[in-house]
């Protein structure tokens, strides 16, 4: 692991763009030191609703929460 976790502050922030596993070793380490982490997946599934977007296709990650996303929005994509 090219960061010591025994090295982090328990009020640091912890991120970590690999999707799997899901926790990785990294956040893993730091959740244990009591710091707040983020892992990949929701980086990865936040360019796929906008990639889709852009494609003019509607996608929205199964079991997140719609929300309204900024910018226009193209008229034939429904989110539903």
């Amino acid at each position: 692991m090219p960061i010591d976790p025994e090295q982090l502050d328990e009020r640091a922030a912890v991120v970590d763009i690999i999707t799997k596993p899901d926790p990785t070793p990294l956040c893993a380490a730091a959740r244990k030191r009591g710091c707040h982490t983020q892992g990949g997946a929701a980086m990865h599934e936040g360019q796929a609703v906008y990639a889709a977007r852009f494609l003019g296709l509607a996608y929205w990650p199964a079991g997140r929460p719609k929300v309204a996303l900024p910018g226009p929005s193209p008229s034939n994509v429904a989110f539903s």
